[in-house]
């Protein structure tokens, strides 16, 4: 199996993920704003005037007077009255904003998304990402990526559906699958190089295709279904030619087919619409994949 490299939560992982790091480092920038904010509320609050108010106003301004008297630092408390000002002012922004409006949130996983802040940051980061992306590719690669998308989405509210985890256990999984999909749209280029070499992943699996020395081209492929990890489907053998430039890797029931397309690769299965024999019962591969780099750039 692709492990964690893979956008599901069915996918094994070894040791601490990129993913999971990143979750990490991003709570960690929350946290560094909420020491800050922490700080600040244990600050006597000034109204916007720049004026303390009440006994521990009074207070705070005497020992503040003192200090100003010993230091001099004027500037440095009229600076943070300013500050204490704006904090009071806008305190929306302590509030995680996700990529739709929460007021006309429907499903169970856009109110979830809503109710979490961490899960409506990364959905926001999701929406930016894909919209990155998308801006910088072609026709024909947007609308592979929004396929993709729809997948992706339809996985997601699948999973969160499931209720296979317990209710404290589900939003997170959200969010971490929300992440892990931040990092494929971050890792996509719209722009790869010619020919077929190098990592091509969608949101089922992941395909590496490389050239031996003596110029033979292989590919090794593998997806899995990213909700329950009931099926998994794996190909891998030499690449010939096939018609019209396209690619072929020869199977028990005929060949599957690789076709270079405007900034993506299109694979169309041995038997469409039917189980193939290198996948679990109801597993397919067909589809694009999107370049995220050469062979020796793997992420493992």
């Amino acid at each position: 199996m692709i492990a964690d490299r893979e956008h599901g939560a069915p996918l094994a992982r070894s040791g601490q993920t990129g993913a999971a790091r990143r979750r990490w480092q991003a709570r960690g920038r929350v946290s560094g704003f909420w020491g800050i904010w922490f700080w600040v509320e244990r600050l006597p609050r000034p109204d916007c005037c720049g004026k303390l108010s009440g006994d521990r106003g009074r207070t705070a301004s005497l020992r503040a007077s003192r200090h100003i008297s010993d230091h001099g630092f004027y500037d440095m408390t009229r600076q943070l009255a300013l500050l204490l000002c704006l904090a009071a002012t806008f305190p929306s922004v302590t509030a995680a904003a996700p990529s739709f409006d929460c007021k006309k949130a429907q499903t169970p996983v856009e109110k979830a998304i809503c109710s979490d802040d961490e899960a409506a940051e990364a959905d926001r980061a999701v929406g930016l990402a894909f919209q990155s992306l998308t801006a910088r590719a072609g026709t024909a690669l947007v609308a592979a990526l929004r396929q993709d998308q729809r997948d992706f989405i339809a996985i997601r509210d699948e999973a969160f559906g499931l209720g296979h985890l317990d209710q404290d256990q589900r939003v997170p999984a959200l969010a971490d699958r929300l992440e892990m999909r931040i990092n494929m749209l971050n890792w996509i280029n719209p722009e790869p190089p010619v020919g077929y070499e190098g990592n091509w992943r969608n949101t089922h699996g992941l395909l590496t295709i490389t050239r031996d020395d003596k110029g033979q081209l292989s590919l090794q492929g593998e997806t899995v279904d990213q909700v329950l990890g009931s099926w998994v489907c794996h190909l891998e053998g030499p690449l010939t030619e096939g018609p019209e430039g396209s690619l072929e890797v020869a199977t028990d029931e005929g060949p599957a087919r690789l076709v270079r397309k405007e900034g993506f690769i299109e694979l169309t299965d041995a038997r469409p619409n039917r189980t193939q024999e290198y996948c679990g019962l109801n597993g397919g591969m067909a589809g694009p994949f999107f370049y995220i780099g050469a062979e020796d750039d793997r992420q493992d």
